[in-house]
């Protein structure tokens, strides 16, 4: 798999909280700002970054506009 900028990035921005991606609470303005626009704009990415984030896990599935997280 090829690696995405978007993605990796991502992965420093977020965080899991009961089966929700949320963004960190001590992130700035800007990088909370960036969280929302990567999760409207490049919701493949973001679907991969939640992924990376829960293996070994088996991600089943990610419902971008109820942000509801589905794996095993």
């Amino acid at each position: 798999m090829r690696p995405s900028i978007v993605a990796d990035h991502l992965k420093e921005l977020m965080v899991i909280v009961d089966d929700k991606p949320q963004p960190r609470e001590d992130l700035s303005t800007r990088e909370r700002t960036l969280y929302w626009r990567y999760h409207g704009y490049f919701p493949n990415e973001f679907a991969r970054a939640v992924a990376d984030m829960i293996a070994p896990k088996k991600f089943i599935s990610y419902d971008h506009l109820q942000n509801v997280l589905t794996y095993e």
